[in-house]
């Protein structure tokens, strides 16, 4: 069976992008809180706010923390099978 032709994305790529997009979801957890403390004017992005709306803050910061987490572990299994082509 022949490799698709595809470009292969290395390992890293997608253990660094799943961390950015853990730590971002820590950050908008926090904004998220922030902005329930302090009332006056906020700006989120449309998408957000009405995922906001409709399900608080667990309803924007899940998709993010769930995606980042699919990458990192993505990248954590394509670095152990590389590792154990190796032996």
């Amino acid at each position: 069976m022949s490799e698709s032709k595809g470009r292969r994305v290395p390992w890293w790529e997608y253990l660094v992008g799943g961390l950015v997009l853990l730590f971002g979801s820590v950050y908008v957890w926090w904004y998220l809180t922030d902005m329930e403390q302090n009332p006056g004017v906020h700006r989120l992005p449309r998408t957000a706010a009405y995922l906001y709306d409709w399900g608080g803050k667990w309803a924007v910061v899940l998709p993010v923390a769930a995606i980042g987490t699919l990458f990192s572990t993505v990248g954590v299994w394509n670095l152990v099978r590389k590792l154990k082509e190796r032996e």
